[in-house]
């Protein structure tokens, strides 16, 4: 079989190299895999991501790498963002550029995209199978890496079969309650939510995400995560805390929550946490999920934990989550 990985080659929040570790952690244990079960495959990555994994000595023997000059992805702008907002003009230059930059003789029989919005793939390769990949129902520590596939990204995701459990015979009640017992052992965050239960009758929790990225700006219709996090405490009752975790990573952080922002937000909202100690302990929302009421999300994987967790679920848009 022939496969094609594709990784977006736009420049997202001003860093060339920001898929690099999809690549390395995400990517590269799948390409490895194939490759030795006797597969064909192929990898689409811009110039600058590609200078970046050779350094690193991450780029595979018996692999083509179909490289896209990052300059030329510049001129056009972010593909998914393209695609999502309809400009017909600059959709045929992304197909005109990938069609230059993959030299493949033969149609690829799978098409495995990574967290972008491209359906462009499917109109230069019309006959092959495509699938969409995303993080997984878990996909930090302490649980394992899993990833996430459907034929779509957003509104075009289907439902899981909802037999898959039932017919490998999974209990989930089993496993939530090697992790209760774990987080309960475990977590730095207990006595903080022992606190907050003295002071309020339901916790509910809302982990934010990054502005300016495309599985969060198409889903808000204008408004930033502020706008979001606004509405909710105007709506939510003053004896039922809204917990705000951040995503943070070596690369990027949410930065929705200032610290000029956030004293102004508490002074009106008593029932809003924000706390600095908990966005420094490492994965802060999965080590409060066991314990909180419920949880708000966007499109962030920590809302199919929510499910795994049994709490009730309130999904902001339509996508993979929802």
């Amino acid at each position: 079989m022939k496969v094609l990985f594709y990784l977006d080659p736009s420049v997202e929040f001003n860093n060339p190299n920001f898929r690099y570790t999809s690549y390395k952690n995400s990517l590269l244990p799948q390409i490895r895999a194939l490759k030795d079960s006797g597969h064909e495959v192929s990898i689409v990555i811009s110039s600058s991501l590609a200078e970046n994994i050779s350094r690193d000595s991450l780029m595979l023997k018996g692999v083509t790498y179909h490289i896209v000059d990052i300059f030329e992805v510049l001129k056009i702008g972010n593909f998914s963002e393209i695609e999502i907002n309809g400009n017909a003009e600059k959709y045929k230059k992304i197909i005109s550029l990938l069609r230059q930059s993959i030299n493949e003789d033969n149609d690829p029989d799978l098409i495995v995209i990574w967290e972008s919005h491209a359906k462009y793939l499917g109109e230069i390769y019309k006959s092959a199978k495509i699938i969409y990949q995303s993080p997984g129902f878990f996909s930090r520590p302490p649980f394992p890496q899993l990833i996430s596939m459907n034929t779509g990204i957003l509104s075009e995701s289907e439902s899981p079969d909802r037999y898959f459990l039932e017919e490998n015979n999974f209990n989930l009640s089993e496993v939530r309650n090697v992790f209760y017992n774990f987080f309960s052992e475990t977590s730095q965050l207990k006595d903080k939510i022992k606190y907050w239960r003295t002071k309020f009758a339901k916790i509910i929790l809302f982990p934010l995400q990054i502005d300016g990225y495309f599985m969060i700006d198409s889903q808000m219709k204008g408004l930033k995560q502020i706008d979001i996090l606004l509405k909710i405490l105007e709506t939510i009752p003053n004896n039922c805390a809204l917990l705000i975790t951040d995503y943070r990573s070596k690369d990027i952080n949410s930065n929705v929550i200032t610290k000029d922002n956030e004293n102004l937000l508490k002074q009106k909202y008593k029932n809003l946490i924000y706390d600095e100690s908990i966005n420094k302990e490492f994965c802060a929302s999965q080590q409060l999920l066991p314990f909180v009421d419920a949880v708000i999300t966007i499109s962030s994987s920590v809302g199919l934990q929510a499910a795994f967790w049994e709490l009730p679920l309130y999904v902001y848009g339509n996508n993979f989550v929802s």
